[in-house]
């Protein structure tokens, strides 16, 4: 009976050390892989929130990250990568803005939002309303003004949040000094 306990125990014990050390050679091959498809990804995002070809870091520290875009040499505006606590958790996104920090595009890289209601904040139809649009934008759900988004029905709280993160990205290029 001691014996058989022994030789299970061994048993697994090489298996478990088998394992882990291929699992760290597999992480080791896929690692800069899944790295450089994450860049390619958020490169991507950066050209779809506002037109440009390079996207220079100016500032990162954990909350956010600040880049400069530039086309064809010259600056043409900013992009900001930050969070916003919504109706699922946060949700990360990427706002694209112009020199006079008017949006120029949003996107939603992450989030948890309830599908068919929060989750419609990805939707063109959506995001499309901030285009144009400067610092202090406010949510209503009907008639509105100049500077005002329209809330998703069902996910007003989805709709404020992306609204407070599209706000927080310009004056963090406010804040920063850059933009002058």
């Amino acid at each position: 009976m001691k014996n058989n306990i022994i030789t299970m125990t061994l048993t697994l014990v090489i298996i478990a050390v088998v394992v882990s050390v291929a699992m760290s050679y597999v992480n080791g091959i896929t690692k800069p892989l899944i790295e450089e498809n994450d860049a390619k990804k958020l490169n991507d995002s950066l050209a779809t929130v506002i037109e440009a070809d390079e996207f220079p870091v100016l500032e990162e520290n954990e909350s956010y990250t600040i880049y400069k875009a530039v086309k064809g040499g010259e600056d043409v505006g900013f992009c900001v990568k930050n969070a916003s606590s919504g109706y699922g958790g946060d949700i990360t996104l990427l706002t694209g803005m112009d020199k006079d920090l008017k949006v120029t595009g949003v996107e939603l890289l992450s989030h948890a939002e309830t599908a068919g209601l929060g989750a419609n904040a990805t939707k063109p139809e959506f995001k499309e309303q901030y285009k144009g649009k400067a610092e202090n934008m406010g949510v209503v759900k009907n008639s509105p003004g100049e500077n005002d988004i329209v809330a998703i029905s069902g996910a007003t709280i989805t709709s404020k949040a992306v609204t407070k993160g599209v706000n927080d990205a310009i004056a963090l290029v406010k804040e920063a000094g850059i933009n002058e």
